[in-house]
């Protein structure tokens, strides 16, 4: 297990603009990364790190940036963090970040359509190569991620796929308990 002092070095190092760029996006990714598998809180630091647009950016380049979308859910949703999630998430999506969990926190701090577009390519990409698989855990994953994102994302996501994959065919796969509420969209956007 990563000590909590390794933690916060690491997180202290990822903050520290005196310090090469190589090293901090390297110990922003170890402080992310052992908090994450180690269940453990991150250390304050991981704010000031993710302040500097430079480092983001660093992260990002480095094919990395999920490690930056993993320390803004790992800090949860705090009032003192919002400008700087804003603009972390922006800034990630005008550089070409993609993934699910980046859709995610778009849609979270209220870009809905490109957290939708997002989400889309995700689905292309990922789940739809995979839709005739039978009990497929990246679709279920998928449609249980679709499934947490609130009423407005999930209809402009639906009619996004709507001319691009067969919506029917998604509510069939589906789980009625788990997902009731993307199979009624699908019922009305398809007017079954």
């Amino acid at each position: 297990m990563m000590p909590r002092m390794d933690l916060e070095a690491a997180a202290r190092t990822a903050a520290d603009q005196a310090q090469p760029l190589r090293s901090r996006v390297a110990a922003l990714i170890s402080a992310v990364e052992g908090a994450t598998i180690h269940g453990v809180a991150l250390p304050e630091a991981i704010v000031d790190a993710l302040d500097d647009l430079q480092l983001v950016d660093a992260v990002h380049a480095s094919g990395r940036a999920n490690a930056v979308c993993a320390a803004l859910y790992e800090l949860g949703p705090r009032p003192d963090l919002e400008s700087s999630k804003k603009r972390v998430v922006r800034r990630l999506i005008a550089h070409g970040a993609s993934g699910i969990s980046l859709a995610g926190l778009a849609i979270e701090i209220g870009d809905v359509q490109p957290g939708a577009r997002l989400a889309v390519r995700e689905f292309e990409a990922e789940v739809a190569p995979r839709l005739a698989l039978e009990r497929d855990h990246v679709v279920h994953a998928w449609l249980s991620w679709l499934s947490d994102q609130p009423d407005t994302a999930i209809a402009i996501i639906l009619r996004q796929l709507a001319g691009r994959t067969s919506l029917a065919g998604l509510a069939a796969i589906a789980d009625p308990v788990r997902h009731g509420r993307i199979i009624a969209m699908v019922r009305s956007i398809v007017g079954a």
